[in-house]
């Protein structure tokens, strides 16, 4: 990626300037805020099509384009930095960065530049396991980002995790708003005239779209055919036959539905498998027929590829990705889908009892248990110290609290915390 000149200062005033802001009280940067009410819904819509977070695209977005003010921003609409390389046939822009007149790809618009990054991402292996990760993980993907060889600052993650802290790029990693607020568009002359029943159907389905060069839309919860086809005056048969499923199936929550057939070839030329991912989903995904799919990769009918193969989507491949046969997958699945199960069923366990230990010992505490915080400080006529701690797996703010003998309502305001949840790695002050 695009190291423009003096970015390592930049990198290191940008980042640090959110955090300074805000413990000033002081607005956030216009510029950034900006930039993100800009670019949040392309960020967003490469989440759902292509699988990266839309906090970590939006985060490496302010941050490689210089909100958008770069040089390669300004002159090529190219916000991610990404040089040329063998396979790229449209314009290049000669700028100097790793090495004098390097070629830089230059693009139409910068929404052609957020979906050639997600391209670029899905189509490398070196990049692959990065989608055998939870999508709404973007530590893991700062992280994964940099072993992977995106970028060469050290400071890469942590830059990227306090863009995406500072100003909530997280809360773009929830799709299920973007998605029903995307179907509940209408032309404004149905607007005018609608009633109660047709604003109901439109808030449930989107007026069709064409992705791959097929009609389709994408519904925003689970689904059956049947009510697909009445809304939208079709034969159950050919909707069936068009979206390749059989009579009992269901579309997913995100899932593309197709009003006439796939294409023989996808929208792009790879696809990266992601954990829990099969071959329906992946022909759904890319506007293609399943059976294209299979032999391009020259795979057994059935077979699924494991998390992290790079399946090929336009031109047949020389050998077949590592698979298992459907009986293994349905199994792996039914195993993933009952741990996903016991560890929500001991999350919430787990957090209610955080909250019965903390209303336990906020009772004791302010019994004067132990000590007021006052006198824990320091002399006021000397320099306070603030300490800091590192949250460790399993402990929560009462074992910590007790551990530096303070109360849980103390660590609360030293650290601003509106409610008890703390996250593994999470520096905390524990004394001041």
């Amino acid at each position: 990626m695009s190291k423009t000149k003096y970015s390592w200062l930049w990198s290191l005033v940008f980042g640090l300037l959110p955090c300074f802001a805000n413990a000033q009280g002081a607005p956030l940067s216009p510029d950034v805020l900006k930039y993100i009410e800009k670019f949040k819904e392309i960020s967003q819509e490469e989440m759902l099509r292509a699988g990266i977070p839309a906090s970590i695209t939006l985060a490496q977005g302010i941050h490689e384009s210089n909100m958008g003010k770069s040089v390669l921003a300004t002159d090529a609409n190219n916000h991610f930095g990404i040089k040329c390389h063998k396979e790229w046939t449209g314009a290049g822009y000669t700028y100097d960065d790793d090495a004098k007149d390097e070629c830089f790809r230059i693009y139409k618009s910068a929404e052609e530049s957020y979906r050639d990054h997600s391209d670029f991402l899905t189509s490398r292996p070196r990049y692959a396991n990065l989608f055998t990760l939870d999508r709404t993980d973007y530590k893991s993907w700062a992280y994964g980002l940099k072993a992977a060889g995106y970028a060469t600052n050290p400071k890469y993650p942590e830059i990227l995790i306090k863009l995406i802290e500072n100003y909530n790029l997280h809360d773009y990693d929830d799709l299920k708003n973007f998605v029903a607020q995307k179907q509940q568009t209408t032309p404004a002359t149905n607007q005018a005239t609608a009633n109660t029943q047709v604003k109901t159907e439109v808030l449930e389905f989107q007026e069709k779209g064409s992705f791959n060069g097929v009609a389709c839309i994408i519904v925003d919860v689970r689904t059956k055919p049947e009510q697909i086809a009445d809304k939208y005056k079709i034969s159950l048969d050919d909707l069936l036959s068009y979206n390749e499923m059989e009579e009992g199936d269901w579309f997913s929550a995100g899932d593309r539905v197709y009003f006439a057939h796939k294409k023989k070839v996808g929208d792009t030329e790879l696809h990266t498998v992601k954990t829990g991912e099969n071959m329906w989903q992946i022909a759904q995904q890319h506007g293609m027929k399943i059976h294209k799919l299979y032999e391009k990769n020259r795979m057994k009918m059935n077979d699924q590829p494991l998390a992290g193969e790079v399946v090929y989507l336009q031109q047949k491949h020389s050998t077949a990705p590592r698979t298992i046969d459907y009986e293994a997958y349905l199994k792996e699945t039914k195993k993933n889908n009952a741990e996903k199960e016991l560890k929500a069923e001991q999350a919430e366990k787990t957090n209610a009892l955080v909250a019965t230990n903390d209303r336990i010992y906020d009772a004791i505490t302010s019994k004067n248990y132990f000590p007021p915080t006052d006198k824990l400080a320091s002399d006021s006529n000397n320099e306070k110290a603030v300490l800091y701690y590192e949250v460790q797996p399993k402990e929560t703010l009462y074992s910590i609290a007790r551990q530096f003998s303070t109360t849980v309502q103390q660590l609360k305001i030293w650290n601003n915390l509106s409610d008890s949840g703390l996250k593994i790695g999470q520096q905390i002050i524990v004394k001041q």
